[in-house]
């Protein structure tokens, strides 16, 4: 038998410790050396714990759907004739699109990588995350609590559904809660979801402005300091934040008071795919919010090491504005995420005919897979080392739990193999820190900019012509858009087909039962979904898990102005029932 290895769980940010026990290094698994996951209870972050996701990732390393050699027109190659093909075509017109599972060595090698090669650029597709990015930019908020620092607050502000989309910080956040007697946990949130059983008070806005609701709690505490914020917060009114969320003015200052007179409070920002709307706004008063009132900001990203790969690459233009600007683009080179269940709705199409080429890694099939002309075999999350930005701005060293199965790689290795013997030595641990530094704008351009945001998102009033919103959910099977998760055998069955959950009453004015299928029609598109009855839902919301590309592809695609990034928030839409149900 092999002996005990420790990894990291690549399924969240929260980058969750676990151990591998047992296992050759060899490619066939045998009786007598399957692998099995323990808990690492000495880990500092989740001490042990796991959720539904992390408990499957075992399933990754011998998966019978591995990519396990590179795949050129649908059929196997080599890795000479794969390079050939690639200095033959990388040039000025191709650009790279980094995912978010990447260590900070592999995006650093990229940005080498296409400098070395001449290619059009490197970006970083983020459609949960780049708005908030680039507002911790700004702020220079590069890290923020850590794990200890939530457990001893006595005030928590939980803006989302983090009990759901990053389980393992329940424990740290309840016993947060019940530490002591005059402990308060306040949950806003436009729908009722497991954090609120705990809470001793819901703010449920209109869905998709809980930074608007944010940016009225810090009104309602600022008094002048610092100083340079009064420019923002005069234009901000408590009465108008009010009506734009339908929530009562007493209420959003009673907890504005609790959370400025907390001992150490702290707001957490958890999003989930267009959930939080709009995610930019939601990140820049959550974090104004807890520096006014003397506390914390803990921004929860999706994916593993999205920041950390966001900022290695600097702030430069935004994958999103790339995909605006398909004209001057001859090809993609998509590395280690699925661009195509990423995105909303109308892009596909449209991207892979203005095309000459378009190049994959991944660990599992997807859907940029099968459209590829190349598709590159990747190494896991528990088969690379390298370098992670832990959420308080620490690195985090992970090392590989097995070699990747046949002749996969980690994407860093295959930028190297690229590029020649030498040609892209790695960094050091000193300059990776350097890389990831954040200093803040100017206090001067932090208001012009955030200002310019606030005005923004106030001139896009919601739709009010449609009966339903549409808010994205989690499900505690899946990941981010589900191309990993959706092919382990466990998340497959809980989660077998796209759904969309009502409330009882709604179900009933529509003649809908659990099991029947329903129409959900947005201005984006039309899609069928099996209807789930949920109780803790108001009449006009309806939502559906954020994984499938079938909801993703109701939302429209809107880039920011200010930001740049894809702007997602929850949609208005109609639901009829299908024909011949």
């Amino acid at each position: 038998m092999g002996e005990m290895r420790r990894g990291i769980c690549p399924f969240c940010c929260l980058q969750d410790g676990l151990r591998v026990e047992g296992g050759e290094f060899a490619l066939i698994f045998g009786e007598n050396s399957l692998l099995h996951l323990n808990y690492e209870s000495g880990d500092k972050i989740n001490e042990g714990s796991l959720c539904s996701r992390g408990n499957s990732v075992i399933d990754l390393l011998d998966h019978p759907q591995r990519l396990v050699a590179p795949l050129l027109q649908a059929k196997q190659a080599d890795w000479k004739k794969v390079k050939r093909v690639i200095a033959s075509k990388l040039g000025e017109g191709t650009y790279i699109f980094l995912g978010p599972n990447l260590t900070l060595e592999e995006a650093w090698l990229a940005k080498e990588f296409s400098r070395s090669m001449g290619s059009g650029g490197v970006v970083h597709l983020a459609p949960e995350d780049g708005e908030a990015f680039r507002v911790l930019r700004w702020l220079g908020l590069i890290g923020g609590p850590g794990m200890e620092e939530v457990e001893g607050s006595d005030f928590i502000l939980l803006v989302g559904d983090a009990f759901m989309e990053h389980p393992v910080i329940s424990q740290r956040v309840l016993r947060a809660k019940y530490r002591e007697r005059k402990n308060r946990l306040f949950v806003l949130d436009s729908v009722r979801t497991k954090p609120t059983w705990f809470a001793d008070h819901h703010l449920q806005p209109k869905p998709g402005t809980e930074g608007f609701v944010l940016a009225g709690l810090a009104k309602a505490i600022y008094r002048s300091k610092p100083s340079y914020l009064a420019p923002l917060f005069k234009e901000i009114e408590l009465e108008g934040v009010a009506e734009i969320a339908g929530l009562d003015k007493g209420e959003i200052e009673e907890v504005a008071s609790q959370l400025a007179s907390a001992r150490q409070g702290m707001v957490i920002l958890s999003n989930l795919w267009g959930r939080v709307g709009p995610v930019g706004l939601a990140a820049l008063f959550g974090s104004l919010l807890a520096s006014i009132s003397g506390g914390r900001f803990l921004h929860l990203p999706v994916y593993q090491n999205g920041f950390g790969t966001w900022l290695i690459l600097g702030e430069g233009p935004s994958g999103a504005q790339l995909l605006d600007e398909l004209g001057k683009v001859k090809g993609l080179f998509v590395i280690g995420f699925d661009l195509f269940s990423s995105l909303p709705g109308g892009t596909e199409d449209g991207i892979l005919k203005k095309l000459d080429f378009l190049w994959a890694t991944a660990v599992l099939p997807n859907r940029t897979t099968e459209r590829a002309e190349l598709a590159l075999p990747a190494a896991s999350g528990l088969e690379k080392g390298g370098n992670l930005l832990y959420l308080d701005g620490a690195l985090r060293r992970m090392e590989p739990v097995l070699p990747p199965p046949g002749v996969a790689k980690a994407e860093g290795e295959i930028f190297q193999d690229i590029a020649g013997e030498g040609k892209l030595p790695p960094p050091n641990e000193d300059k990776l820190r350097e890389a990831v530094k954040g200093e803040p704008l100017p206090e001067r351009e932090i208001v012009q900019r955030a200002q310019a945001l606030w005005e923004e998102e106030l001139s896009k009033a919601p739709q009010e012509n449609l009966p339903f919103w549409l808010i994205p959910s989690a499900h505690p099977a899946h990941l981010g858009d589900g191309s990993i998760t959706g092919h382990l055998g466990w998340a497959r069955k809980i989660c077998a087909e796209p759904s969309i959950e009502l409330s009882p009453l709604a179900a009933e004015k529509l003649k809908l039962e659990a099991g029947a299928k329903a129409v959900v029609s947005s201005p984006a598109g039309k899609e069928t979904f099996t209807v789930t009855i949920n109780e803790r839902l108001k009449e006009d919301q309806a939502t559906g898990p954020a994984h499938f590309p079938q909801l993703r592809r109701l939302f429209p695609w809107e880039v920011g102005r200010t930001l740049g990034e894809l702007s997602l928030r929850p949609q208005r839409v109609r639901i009829t029932k299908a024909k011949g149900d």
